[in-house]
């Protein structure tokens, strides 16, 4: 049972991870020839990072510990 909710976590946090990242950080202005990053965009592109790392080291960390990830 434990492994299976390892599994569930970890494909939660990847979903997660995707809808964050999907947001969007920047636009280009052709007319001005510029490109503005939304900070707050940013932050949840960096933050869907820290989710896709904390699961895989989740699973390491399992699968070290003799579980299935």
């Amino acid at each position: 049972m434990i492994g299976f909710i390892a599994i569930a976590a970890r494909v939660l946090l990847y979903a997660l991870g995707g809808a964050i990242a999907n947001e969007g950080i920047g636009s280009l202005d052709t007319v001005n020839g510029t490109i503005t990053i939304d900070i707050e965009a940013a932050s949840h592109f960096i933050g869907s990072g820290v989710l896709i790392i904390g699961t895989w080291a989740v699973s390491r960390w399992r699968k070290a510990r003799g579980g299935a990830t």
